[in-house]
């Protein structure tokens, strides 16, 4: 069996997605309260729009993936929904004022683009970069951080056999230049989504 998904990362900046300094900051607990919050607000946004991404792949994939998408999608919205909406309540965070940041534009744009390409293989690879990404740089990192400790255990064991799931069928799949392109894209946006707080 083919290892694409060694080729994808091979083909990408993914070492430097998963060890950014501004996750550094949040893993040490070294990062700033308003910094702490901009990071969640903006990263809510990009919860959303993957129940989006796993829709349409539960929509265009077969019946036995659909199942393990549809099992993926109800963790999401159980699980990382009610952090984010408890995170907005504690901090007494206006919903009505939030407002996607330019960066977080354009990666949702370049995630809608993706999604109405249809093609299952390149949105898979998208979600698979994205994912990969969150799980190596919060998972059993223990940090000291209340808000990241109880959001990393969200990143954990399920999240784990989500990845490897995705894994398993992109190494069974026809890679090509256009699914190296879009994992290598969200890799590059993931970097800069990250990259972003530290220019506030």
């Amino acid at each position: 069996m083919p290892d694409n998904s060694m080729e994808l990362i091979g083909n990408s900046r993914f070492k430097e997605a998963v060890n950014t300094q501004f996750a550094r900051l949040l893993i040490e607990n070294h990062c700033p309260e308003n910094l702490l919050k901009k990071y969640f607000i903006q990263d809510y946004f990009f919860v959303l729009e993957d129940i989006k991404v796993l829709n349409k792949l539960i929509d265009i994939s077969n019946d036995n993936y659909a199942e393990k998408f549809r099992r993926f999608k109800h963790i999401v919205e159980n699980d990382e929904i009610k952090f984010f909406t408890d995170f907005v309540v504690k901090n007494n965070i206006n919903s009505k004022n939030i407002e996607l940041s330019t960066c977080t534009k354009e990666y949702i744009n370049f995630m809608d683009e993706v999604i109405n390409s249809n093609d299952f293989v390149l949105i898979l690879s998208m979600l698979l970069a994205g994912e990969w990404i969150y799980l190596e740089t919060f998972s059993n990192k223990n940090s000291q951080n209340d808000y990241i400790n109880t959001w990393e255990k969200l990143h954990s064991e399920d999240l784990r056999i989500f990845v490897n799931f995705m894994i398993d069928i992109i190494n069974n799949e026809n890679i090509n230049d256009k699914i190296i392109n879009v994992f290598k894209n969200t890799v590059e946006l993931e970097i800069k989504f990250f990259c972003q707080f530290l220019k506030n």
